[in-house]
């Protein structure tokens, strides 16, 4: 009978240390009882103790959806099993298999888990110094694999981790610090973020894409920027991700820090953090020039991007069959939008600029614009009086989402889809106008208290999405059998809500 091997972590400091093995040196029932009899040894050339857990397995299956732990060991041999077991001797466990596994018997693989001082997770650290603005950061080169995250899992829940939950095969986080609810494995499988909590259990921070964009510019070999990677500093809180739809998820949701704005279109979305540090999630537009930083707002475009610097200046990159990414020289400015094939920026006086696909705005919109928003082919700005403008880029589009209706004000945030507009007003309650194939500007009935709008693109028709102020999101518009817009169950605490053709991102303290 095989054992379970539990790879553990090492630093770029630390000398070299043999990973403890387990050798199952017997294991069967106790004839005319409910017994089984367990010699194991622990094998480490290192460390004259380690700790050891223990698990079994239904039909020798290692996974969550057939997992037992053995808590009940009879005749003293609990001593065994715990943080300060002997190496290179054999050990006695004695299971009461009846009082733990109150079911028919069956076969079943019994497992010892062997741990030194590592740690849960294989990390192969590398130190990137300094450069320029950048700080020196260690940085794991590589990530860790599935399995050694299940292993990682299997330690904790045997070790009676209160954190975990385990219903139906499904391992959750259940805590109130950031994860609460959120899948960490299902079966056999880890998800989204179950490596995030497990650097939190070691504190260790979860690198940014930042990080990870400085590592690669140091290193000639590339890192797989599509998983986490781990830093060797203490752990900070991480905003969390959902993404739901019908055109599959982003490419990469690793990194991800303490996200201040998201903003996405078709398969394009990015994000900018309190310092003003750039990440790009998912792009069919290049990568990004640099790691960038200094950045006040950013967009995304079906095919460019946009960023606007802290010193008034626009970074653009991607596309420019249109001229979309023309960097144009202006100044002063605050905000961007990005819409198919144009671009949107707003300076500090109030002013809007469009170019790309698109005509330049009327003359209402070149003064006491506060706002902007960018669609497939149309354009909204919103002035300081609380009225909407909208323009667009001279061709048709289906129901003229740029024609603002008639007397709507105190309209205090806007949002441009691919047919359809939104205006969320003082009250907090939305306005939707234009293209109302798939519903996409009819908003539920009785929708209110909404705190953040966004207007997406489908494969045909528009669709659209209200943040609430209790952190609920709810969507409508385009469900053609390709996808429901309706959000997650269980996700819960959104703050930040984005789009794209099909998807849609929330950011949230948890995630389902």
């Amino acid at each position: 009978m095989k054992s379970a091997l539990l790879l553990l972590a090492t630093t770029s400091l630390a000398v070299a240390n043999t990973a403890p093995t387990v050798v199952i040196q017997s294991a069967a029932m106790r004839a005319g009882t409910t017994y089984m009899d367990v010699v194991y040894r622990v094998n480490d050339p290192d460390d004259a103790t380690v700790k050891t857990r223990a698990l079994v397995f239904v039909d020798g299956i290692r996974s969550f959806s057939n997992i037992i732990k053995p808590v009940t060991f009879v005749e003293g041999t609990n001593a065994n099993l715990g943080d300060n077991i002997t190496t290179g001797v054999d050990h006695l466990l004695t299971w009461d298999v009846a009082t733990d596994w109150d079911i028919d018997l069956a076969n079943v693989k019994f497992e010892v888990l062997a741990m030194d001082a590592r740690g849960l997770l294989p990390f192969d650290w590398i130190t990137i110094p300094a450069a320029g603005s950048n700080l020196e950061i260690t940085i794991s080169k590589d990530t860790v694999s599935n399995a050694q995250v299940m292993d990682a899992f299997f330690w904790q829940y045997a070790s009676g981790d209160t954190t975990l939950a385990l219903n139906g095969g499904i391992l959750t986080a259940a805590t109130n610090d950031g994860f609460n609810g959120t899948r960490l494995m299902s079966g056999t499988t880890s998800q989204s973020y179950a490596v995030p909590y497990l650097l939190k259990k070691m504190n260790l921070q979860a690198a940014t894409s930042f990080n990870l964009g400085y590592a690669q510019m140091a290193r000639a070999e590339p890192i797989n920027t599509g998983s986490w990677h781990a830093l060797q500093s203490s752990w900070t809180d991480i905003d969390m991700i959902t993404a739901w739809g019908f055109s599959g998820g982003p490419g990469n949701l690793s990194g991800i820090g303490q996200i201040s704005k998201i903003d996405g279109e078709q398969n394009n979305f990015i994000t900018m953090d309190g310092d003003g540090r750039v990440s790009l999630l998912s792009s069919n537009a290049g990568d990004l020039p640099d790691p960038m930083v200094e950045v006040s707002d950013v967009a995304a475009g079906e095919n460019h991007f946009l960023l606007a610097k802290t010193d008034g200046t626009i970074v653009a990159f991607g596309s420019n069959t249109y001229g979309e990414s023309d960097q144009l020289g202006l100044t002063g400015v605050t905000k961007v939008a990005a819409g198919r094939n144009f671009s949107l920026a707003l300076t500090s006086d109030g002013t809007v600029f469009s170019w790309g696909q698109i005509n330049q705005p009327p003359p209402e919109a070149t003064s006491e614009v506060i706002a902007i928003a960018a669609g497939q082919t149309h354009a909204l700005a919103l002035k300081s009086d609380g009225t909407v403008v909208g323009w667009s880029g001279g061709g048709f589009t289906l129901g003229n989402p740029q024609n603002v209706p008639a007397g709507l004000t105190n309209v205090t945030a806007i949002a441009a889809g691919m047919t359809q507009s939104m205006a969320l007003k003082e009250d907090g309650t939305v306005v939707c106008w234009g293209g109302n194939q798939a519903g996409e500007s009819t908003p539920p009935p009785g929708l209110n208290e909404v705190v953040a709008i966004a207007a997406g693109n489908g494969f045909n028709r528009g669709y659209s999405v209200a943040l609430k102020s209790d952190g609920t999101v709810v969507g409508w518009g385009q469900d053609d059998g390709n996808g429901s817009m309706d959000p997650p169950a269980g996700l819960s605490g959104t703050t930040k809500i984005a789009v794209g053709r099909g998807l849609i991102m929330a950011v949230s303290s948890s995630a389902p």
